[in-house]
């Protein structure tokens, strides 16, 4: 296991940590991991769902991905 020093946290920062932890029954520390894991696997699950819509993209075929990248402009935007 890795250990991470985190310094200049601000103060106000650090008490919300300390109430979350508390009320998840959890030290500060244990916290503030579980909050990292949390956002690994946001993001994680963030990128498949992009991979994913662009393999969607790449099987609908070249005109029709164009397409739906310009449509939101309109006729003033092309100028």
């Amino acid at each position: 296991m890795a250990t991470l020093t985190i310094r200049n946290v601000d103060e106000r920062v650090k008490r919300k940590l300390q109430i979350r932890a508390a009320y998840n029954g959890r030290s500060m520390e244990a916290e503030v991991r579980a909050l990292l894991e949390s956002v690994e696997e946001n993001v994680i699950e963030s990128q498949a769902r992009q991979i994913n819509n662009m393999r969607q993209e790449l099987k609908s075929g070249l005109g029709s991905a164009l397409t739906r990248l310009f449509t939101p402009l309109n006729e003033n935007d092309l100028d």
